[in-house]
């Protein structure tokens, strides 16, 4: 298995705790934020498998088979995914760990406060958005918008598809 270095700012990051911290992927110009605290890896395309045959759609990361979903399909966005976030369910002990495939991985850092969004914006149920931010310089001279969204991925999967993650295999 080929490892792929991400190249961090310690110094940037030091004076932020983990519940600050977000996870920013790109949909097009669209920024989207999602909490660093339940990621544990974020993983290329090409290093996940697709798995058949399953109740749930899956996906094989190394030796796990994770429930998997699709964050750009629930956004509205038609484009297959660039990287995926092993992440858990909850920060409760034992929560389900599941695989949710994003677009392009653009930075982990933290964003100012979010405002409200307006209804219809973003097609999302509005449980899921958490809210509105501006993005910072560093992300606008990457092309990216002025406005990133922060998601609640577990507020768009099904409520029957998070008790169903609990029986991912390892």
């Amino acid at each position: 298995m080929k490892l792929r270095t991400v190249r961090t700012r310690p110094a940037a990051l030091q004076n932020r705790t983990i519940s600050e911290l977000a996870v920013m992927v790109r949909f097009g110009d669209l920024v989207v934020a999602v909490a660093a605290q339940r990621v544990s890896r974020i993983v290329m395309a090409d290093e996940v498998v697709e798995v058949a045959e399953r109740e749930l759609p899956s996906v094989r990361i190394g030796d796990a088979v994770l429930p998997a979903w699709d964050l750009g399909k629930l956004l509205g966005f038609s484009e297959p995914p660039a990287a995926w976030l092993v992440m858990t369910t909850s920060d409760e002990p034992g929560a389900p760990t599941i695989a949710l495939g994003t677009g392009p991985c653009v930075a982990v850092t933290s964003h100012d406060g979010v405002l409200a969004l307006p209804a219809g914006v973003v097609s999302a149920p509005a449980a899921a958005v958490v809210g509105v931010f501006a993005t910072d310089a560093a992300l606008r001279d990457r092309g990216l918008g002025h406005l990133g969204v922060r998601i609640d991925p577990m507020r768009l999967i099904s409520s029957s598809g998070v008790p169903a993650a609990r029986f991912g295999e390892r």
